[in-house]
């Protein structure tokens, strides 16, 4: 239970971080690729606040993350962006999460389609 908190503790200071100034795309997309749990989920969670549509692909892909609090800060991102969840939820099994981010990758291929007016 403490590494929970000194994970969301860290959340919450990365967070701090990036949003005193540092909150463009090329670090928000480092931070969602980081190696460390705590700097992805900081870094979904200020994609979240800041509704940034352009890593949209990463916070996807962060759905299959190996750690539960990455997968939770994801969805919970995508949903404050795109107002959506299709099925996803982080705790389910690894074969329900597979189908929900094909559902997810779908939507992405959709809507990148439907702006290049295809």
């Amino acid at each position: 239970m403490a590494g929970i908190h000194r994970n969301v503790a860290f959340a919450c200071l990365f967070v701090a971080v990036l949003s005193a100034g540092c909150e463009n795309s090329a670090s928000l997309s480092a931070g969602l690729q980081s190696e460390l749990g705590s700097e992805r989920s900081a870094a979904c969670i200020w994609a979240g606040q800041s509704r940034n549509e352009s890593v949209l692909p990463l916070l996807v892909e962060r759905l299959d993350d190996t750690d539960a609090d990455v997968r939770l800060f994801a969805i919970g991102a995508l949903k404050k962006i795109t107002g959506l969840d299709l099925g996803y939820r982080c705790y389910a099994s690894p074969s329900a999460r597979a189908e929900a981010v094909l559902r997810w990758r779908k939507w992405l291929a959709d809507r990148q389609e439907a702006k290049s007016g295809g």
